[in-house]
């Protein structure tokens, strides 16, 4: 619920996992899911704290962030 995104490196056998670097970002409401598409990272706002939480409705509309992946 920070709206972090992580990256992390796997190991060699893909057993582990290493964060090696954290952000936010604008617009940032509730991250949930991410995915890859060429050199980019979508990142889906669900607003999910409303549900959660009662918490107040943030946005009208769910959205999609498209970030650098680096």
């Amino acid at each position: 619920m920070n709206n972090e995104v992580a990256t992390v490196r796997l190991s060699d056998h893909d057993t582990r996992a290493t964060v090696s670097s954290e952000r936010t970002y604008p617009g940032a409401d509730t991250t949930t899911g991410v995915a890859v598409s060429g050199n980019r990272l979508l990142v889906t706002n669900s607003q999910m704290d409303t549900y959660l939480y009662s918490a107040p409705l943030t946005s009208p509309t769910f959205t999609l962030e498209s970030l650098p992946l680096h």
